[in-house]
């Protein structure tokens, strides 16, 4: 007995739904290849600076209408730029971090307290916010041995801190705890008002409680 002969249907059918696979895999492919990883977009150019030991520059997508962040929200990534001398428009933010420390032996009840040693802190994560747009930093990073952080930012009003939930590559922790009107937690925090053309001065100082 001769083998029925297959359809010639049959296999043009699944001819076409492998092609059809085929297409739709390739244009999946061409999506993911031009978005690119987030990671990856973070770091391109414009997407914001920092660096550590006091050269730092700000940049990138302004805060989205309505609370919300551009790109990344709170520690975002920025990648690292040298410091750039303020260009129109923009001013200086040199930020000073201190600690202040506290304990030893109480003295005598017929002298006074010693007064707080205060001390430069360096190797603190330092992040700033304008100061309508809470919890979308603008220029983040780590102050040098003089416990100075410098900033380029546009003219305006911000908030500097030091987020205690950022690790710190020279400080473990250990400073009394505050929060930010938005609820962060931060070891200081102070406000600037950036000038163009100008320098401005903030000062962080942490409170440590010595056994």
């Amino acid at each position: 007995m001769t083998p029925p002969r297959p359809r010639a249907g049959g296999w043009r059918g699944r001819a076409w739904a492998a092609l059809v696979w085929l297409a739709a895999l390739l244009v999946l492919a061409a999506g993911a290849v031009g978005a690119g990883p987030a990671w990856a977009r973070s770091q391109e150019p414009g997407s914001g600076a920092a660096g550590a030991g006091g050269g730092l520059v700000a940049g990138g997508a302004p805060p989205a209408a309505g609370g919300g962040c551009a790109s990344g929200g709170e520690g975002a990534a920025v990648s690292a730029a040298p410091a750039a001398p303020p260009g129109p428009g923009s001013g200086v933010l040199v930020v000073q971090a201190r600690t202040r420390s506290f304990g030893g032996a109480m003295p005598p009840r017929d002298q006074p307290a010693p007064p707080p040693i205060q001390q430069p802190l360096a190797g603190l994560t330092v992040q700033v916010d304008a100061a309508d747009a809470p919890g979308c930093p603008v220029a983040a990073g780590v102050t040098d041995a003089e416990g100075r952080a410098t900033f380029t930012l546009p003219a305006g009003q911000y908030v500097v801190y030091a987020p205690r939930d950022v690790p710190s590559p020279g400080f473990t922790g250990g400073a009394l705890v505050g929060q930010l009107p938005d609820g962060r937690a931060v070891y200081a925090q102070a406000e600037a008002t950036v000038v163009a053309g100008g320098e401005v001065a903030a000062t962080l100082v942490l409170t440590v409680l010595n056994p």
